[in-house]
């Protein structure tokens, strides 16, 4: 039966209600509603009975119904009041009572582990043994050591062995020729305690792995984590257990979303300014994006929406824009499927070494074009090969990674997912490639051109449209155009695309540096001509059957992936509401045969962004005008710097 008081984890999880629909009304103000002494909100269950009760669905101790309030008693009088205090001390010996055995679990684990390295050593003492009196110990002529090549369920990761003692290395022998041994072993480990695999899972994990993780110790650290204009990963660090209480999120100062790169607030938005204060914006944890960080200690990140006060989508969050144009897109009935191809220089130079000498001088992590080279490739494997085994392990699925056409240049590929979610692993690919580049000395960076001499870094978006269900791939069709067998959901979606191009340009190409990189026998695009599996087209088009999708080449590195996919989303939906056509498809080199048709700079790309009808109906008057403010800005603030290019050319001959 219900309680008469319940707080906001409990009230979510036991009535049909939203995390956002409690906030909204809490801010609003909730008859009955009160506080803890630990600053906890009580809502009352009379309040709640407007919403489904799903029946007992927590644990008992979870629930208070030993001091529950009679509902014929109102509420405010001193009745109430006393039992309200009994209450809040009841459930302060609960919570007490709680971490006690949280803690004595904690022991019992480490007691395990323990016991299984005890158990662990013996075992290699006696296959040691064993190896000697067979004559296959490592370093016989019965074959070569092979390393630690076995399926990770035959490794000792769960009972407390540190990854450099893995089966296979020299803290543990092991012959691979005795496949008897190796079934014995796995036996063994099988009858052993074993901790949970936290790790390479795809999509990471959820709150109630998260808990235990950090009942268990193995996390203490919740990062709670969002992006700005920019796409850099801005947040709090949240002591786990703190976070835990109450899951709702923290606070923010809303000036995040008008700063430009040096944290400088820029007059002039009407979304936040001095005028208005810069108030707080609510963090909201997307707890679908639980996610442990291995190259953290004892670390865990959650991807997170920002809410105004009301518990409403802040709209000109780069989350929120994205979020509404897949709305619109499940309007119609379609799932967008995405995957985003990033492109990156190493440098075996420190990033504060970089900033020292004003970024120059900086030494490539390779010296010659090492386009799929896999012997210069193999230099960077200290990096590239950390960068896919912790993405990996965060629960991101990598696909490869390879050189590319620059020194230093190289490429990760990570799994096509849906749109959010890809948005979310390209940020959090960004942030382990500096990351750990930083921890190992090196640094990396995703401008669009960092060097005039060389190749510039991409960002080609993968798209195709798909069922709800994500059984059917909608590009798929009966009519032929080009050798290829497509929909007319293609062919709308790609000339919708195509049509909006330029007036969305800004959020393809976000900053002055992203249009330096449209240069002819680049490998960047110059113009927006579309073609079946040609790199000098801006849109290539690539697979066939289910794996048929489009290819934009147009983004650079420095792109923002939320606004880049939104503003695809939104493109090809006018296509597909207009039954817009593309133009012929493109035969031959696009550079020879293509006029340029892109803008030139940002200034060109935010003017046809802002003045954009179209831009406006399906983004918003809002959304608009505060990116047109922060590009104009970004502009202008170019127009005023001084260039190393300039003192090179007038500082002595002019």
């Amino acid at each position: 039966m219900p309680t008469d008081f319940y707080t906001t984890v409990d009230a979510v999880r036991l009535y049909e209600i939203s995390e956002r629909t409690l906030r909204r009304r809490i801010a609003k103000g909730i008859p009955g509603a009160t506080k803890n002494a630990e600053g906890f909100w009580l809502l009352p269950s009379t309040w709640l009975a407007q919403f489904g009760f799903r029946g007992n669905t927590l644990p008992g101790d979870m629930l208070d119904q030993d001091v529950g309030m009679p509902a014929e008693e109102a509420v405010g009088t001193p009745a109430e009041a006393a039992r309200l205090e009994a209450r809040m001390a009841e459930t302060q010996k609960k919570r007490i009572a709680a971490r006690a055995i949280a803690e004595e679990t904690a022991a019992q684990m480490a007691k395990d582990r323990a016991e299984a390295d005890e158990i662990r050593e013996r075992r290699a003492a006696a296959r040691e043994a064993r190896e000697r009196d067979s004559g296959t110990a490592r370093g016989t002529d019965n074959g070569p050591e092979r390393g630690n090549t076995l399926p990770g369920d035959m490794l000792d990761q769960g009972v407390g062995m540190p990854t450099q003692e893995a089966i296979g290395t020299p803290a543990s022998p092991i012959s691979p020729n005795f496949p008897t041994l190796l079934d014995a072993s796995k036996a063994e480990l099988a009858e052993l305690p074993r901790e949970k695999d936290d790790l390479r899972r795809e999509n990471g994990w959820n709150e109630q792995e998260l808990t235990e993780a950090t009942k268990a110790g193995r996390i203490d650290t919740v990062v709670l984590a969002f992006t700005d204009h920019y796409g850099r990963l801005m947040g709090k660090r949240l002591d786990a257990e703190f976070f835990l209480e109450d899951p709702s999120g923290t606070h923010a100062c809303d000036y995040l979303l008008t700063v430009d790169m040096e944290m400088e607030p820029v007059d002039g938005f009407a979304f936040s300014n001095w005028d208005l204060g810069y108030g707080d914006l609510h963090l909201a944890p997307d707890m679908k994006t639980v996610r442990p960080v291995p190259w953290l200690d004892r670390t865990a990140l959650i991807m997170c929406d920002l809410l105004t006060h009301d518990g409403d989508l802040i709209a000109v969050a780069p989350r929120s824009i994205l979020r509404n144009q897949i709305r619109r897109l499940e309007d119609f009935g379609m799932r967008v499927m995405v995957a985003s191809e990033l492109e990156y220089f190493l440098y075996r130079t420190t990033y504060r070494d970089a900033a020292l000498g004003d970024y120059n001088s900086l030494e490539p992590a390779g010296w010659y074009v090492e386009d799929y080279h896999l012997l210069q490739g193999a230099r960077t494997e200290d990096l590239n090969g950390a960068f896919r085994r912790h993405l990996k392990n965060m629960g991101i699925p990598v696909e490869s990674t390879k050189g590319e056409f620059g020194r230093g240049q190289h490429e990760l590929n990570i799994r096509w997912c849906d749109a959010l979610e890809m948005a979310d692993r390209h940020v959090l690919l960004k942030q382990c490639v500096k990351e750990v580049a930083d921890q190992q000395g090196a640094a990396a960076t995703f401008m669009a051109k960092p060097h005039d001499t060389e190749a510039g870094s991409s960002s080609h978006l993968h798209l195709s449209l798909w069922s709800t269900n994500q059984e059917t791939n909608l590009f798929v069709g009966d009519n032929e155009i080009a050798g290829l067998e497509v929909s007319e959901t293609f062919t709308h979606f790609l000339g919708g695309w195509l049509s909006h191009l330029r007036d969305l340009m800004p959020c393809f190409a976000p900053t002055v540096n992203s249009y330096k990189r449209y240069q002819s026998q680049s490998w960047a695009p110059t113009g927006s001509a579309w073609s079946p599996d040609n790199r000098t087209a801006g849109f290539r088009i690539v697979g066939e059957g289910q794996s048929l999708r489009i290819e934009c080449r147009i983004p650079g590195a420095d792109v923002n992936p939320y606004l880049a996919y939104a503003a695809a989303i939104a493109a090809g939906l006018e296509g597909l509401e207009s039954h817009t056509k593309p133009p012929p498809p493109l035969q031959g080199d696009a550079y020879q045969s293509e006029p340029a048709s892109l803008p030139v700079s940002l200034h060109e790309a935010t003017q046809l962004f802002e003045s954009s009808d179209f831009v406006r109906k399906v983004l918003g008057e809002a959304v608009v005008d505060h990116y047109s403010h922060f590009w104009r800005n970004e502009s202008t603030a170019f127009d005023a710097a001084v260039t190393d290019w300039e003192r090179r050319r007038y500082f002595e001959r002019i």
